[in-house]
C-alpha cells in the first residue's frame, strides 16, 4: 500500500459502530494551537468579569487556532480554575459578601461564579485579583497544546477533523498514524465499482486481508479505509465490483507465523510499563476499564506489556518501568465513574 499512501498519511478512527481508517495529504494536515484555559481575558476586559470568555461556551473548533496565526498577547489574562486560585479569591472577595464559589449542600465548588456575575470588580481589590490571576496565568507558549488538523470546504461547509495523536487532552476519536502499518502491506487483487457520486475499491492484500477503500467526500479530498472481516466476507457484495489488474511486484517472504502459544503461556515472562496519559486514553475508551500485574507480589496498574527484555510501542513522554511479570498473574479492574472523574482532576492538578 506504500504507492497508496504515497504523500498522505493514515489515521485510526473510533467509531461506535467500528474502527475505520481516514487517509489524508501531508499538504491538508496543518498544526492548530489548542487553547485549552478555562478562562482568557482580552486586554481592557479585566475590571468586567461578564466580559471574559469562558472555555465552556465555546465550540472545540473555535477554540483551535492555526499555529502560525495563534497570538496569546491580545488577552490579558488566561487560566484554569484551580482550587488554590479560587481559595485564594475567595479570601479576597470575602470582606464584601461576595460568594465566590457555589457551595451545593454546603460543599464549595472548583469555580468562581460568583466572581464572573459581578458587572465591576471593586477598585481597591483589583490589584489581589491580578495577582492571583498573573500566578495561574498560562502565557508560556509550551503550555498549548498543538494538533494536528485537516480543514477542507464541502458544499460551503468545512470539513474538520482533529487528530489527538499523543496529547493529554482527547478532543476527538482519531487517534494513531498508521502510516507505516500500512506501508507494509501488498495489494495483490482490486476490485472496483462506479456509484453514483463516486468510484470506490476493494482491496485484498498479501496477508489475506480486504479493506473497502472510498472517498470521504463529493470531492475526494480524504479517503477511507474500511476493514472487511472474515465474518463479514461471505455476506459481501463483491460479485457487484469488477476486478481491475493489480501491478505485479515482488513480494518479500514473510517470517514464521507468530506462534502465539509463547505469547499466551501463563508463565511467560512480560515487562510492564505504565504512561498515566495513556491510562487515562484507556479508562475513557474503555468505560474505566484497566489492567493490573501481580509484580513483587504487589498488584500494579499497567497501561502496556511487552515480552521480557522489548522495548514498549508506545512512547509517551511519561512512560515509566513499572517491573517485570508472568502472564498468568494479570487481571482486570474497572473504576468507578467518580474515580474516573477523580482521576481527571487529579491529571489537571
Amino acid at each position: 500500500m506504500k504507492i497508496l499512501l504515497e504523500e498522505r498519511r493514515i489515521f485510526e478512527y473510533e467509531t461506535d459502530e467500528n474502527t475505520r481508517y481516514l487517509i489524508f495529504s501531508n499538504e491538508s494536515l496543518k498544526k492548530y494551537v489548542y487553547n485549552a484555559a478555562s478562562i482568557f481575558i482580552k486586554k481592557g476586559d479585566f475590571s468586567y468579569p461578564q466580559k471574559w470568555l469562558i472555555s465552556d461556551n465555546f465550540e472545540t473548533r473555535e477554540l483551535l487556532t492555526p499555529i502560525n496565526d495563534f497570538d496569546s498577547s491580545i488577552y490579558e489574562y488566561m487560566f484554569h480554575i484551580d482550587w488554590p486560585l479560587v481559595e485564594r479569591v475567595t479570601q479576597i472577595l470575602k470582606p464584601y459578601g461576595i460568594q465566590v464559589a457555589e457551595e451545593p449542600n454546603g460543599v464549595r465548588m472548583r469555580d468562581l461564579n460568583g466572581l464572573l456575575r459581578l458587572e465591576e470588580i471593586p477598585q481597591e481589590v483589583q490589584d489581589e485579583i491580578r495577582g492571583a490571576l498573573a500566578e495561574e496565568d498560562l502565557r508560556t507558549y509550551e503550555e498549548f497544546q498543538v494538533f494536528e488538523c485537516y480543514s477542507c470546504k464541502e458544499k460551503g461547509n468545512e470539513e474538520f477533523f482533529i487528530i489527538n495523536g499523543d496529547n493529554d487532552i482527547i478532543l476527538s476519536d482519531i487517534s494513531y498514524d498508521q502510516t507505516d502499518w500500512f506501508s507494509d502491506k501488498y495489494i495483490v487483487e482490486t476490485y472496483r465499482k462506479k456509484t453514483h457520486s463516486n468510484t470506490e475499491y476493494v482491496f485484498k492484500t498479501d496477508r489475506d486481508e480486504w479493506f473497502i477503500y472510498s472517498p470521504g467526500d463529493s470531492d475526494s479530498n480524504y479517503w477511507v479505509l474500511e476493514h472487511i472481516y472474515d465474518d463479514e466476507l461471505e455476506d459481501f457484495p463483491l460479485s457487484s465490483y469488477i476486478k481491475v489488474e493489480t501491478e505485479k511486484r515482488d513480494i518479500p517472504e514473510r517470517e514464521d507465523e507468530i506462534v502465539f502459544q509463547r505469547y499466551f503461556n501463563k508463565d511467560t515472562p512480560y515487562d510492564f510499563y505504565y504512561s498515566d496519559k495513556m491510562f487515562a486514553l484507556k479508562i475513557l475508551q474503555d468505560e474505566g476499564r484497566f489492567n493490573m500485574a501481580n509484580i513483587n507480589g504487589k498488584w500494579e496498574r499497567y497501561t502496556e506489556m511487552v515480552l521480557k527484555g522489548e522495548e514498549p510501542f508506545c512512547k509517551w513522554d511519561d512512560m515509566k518501568y513499572v517491573g517485570s511479570g508472568i502472564f498468568g498473574d494479570i487481571k482486570e479492574e474497572k473504576l468507578t465513574q467518580e474515580e474516573i472523574m477523580n482521576f481527571a482532576v487529579e491529571m489537571r492538578v
